[in-house]
């Protein structure tokens, strides 16, 4: 997901460093030097084998710095949902689904963790072989 990411919140204008498909500079929702990852609610279904993706706005409310607003705060309440927030979320979302940008990226993240399982394995073979 992280290097699917950015071209498709890009494309939709939602990253101040780049303009959106049309030609308009986007705005400061996805920065990915501020947080690649996150340990969250969705690390236990990764670690299942179930594909998620966790999309957070981490500076909601009002003057918040990454991570200093109601996000996972005693004030993270239903009350504080942003139409805003969950209006970007889905844009990216819908596009991420509809291109299937991130079918493409968990492939390459299987076929790379069975690289490093069978360099894993190989190396412990020949190491206990050695002893």
């Amino acid at each position: 997901m992280c290097t699917t990411t950015p071209p498709l919140a890009a494309a939709i204008g939602l990253m101040d460093t780049e303009t959106d498909c049309n030609g308009n500079l986007g705005r400061d929702i996805v920065n990915m030097t501020i947080s690649t990852g996150v340990i969250d609610d969705h690390v236990p279904a990764l670690n299942r084998g179930i594909r998620a993706i966790d999309l957070i706005d981490i500076r909601f409310g009002e003057g918040a710095e990454p991570f200093g607003g109601h996000w996972h705060t005693h004030e993270d309440t239903p009350d504080k949902v942003s139409a805003q927030s969950l209006q970007d979320v889905g844009s990216l979302v819908e596009l991420g689904l509809r291109s299937n940008a991130w079918i493409f990226d968990f492939q390459a993240i299987e076929e790379n963790q069975d690289q490093i399982d069978e360099t894993e394995a190989e190396e412990s073979d020949s190491s206990s072989q050695e002893q």
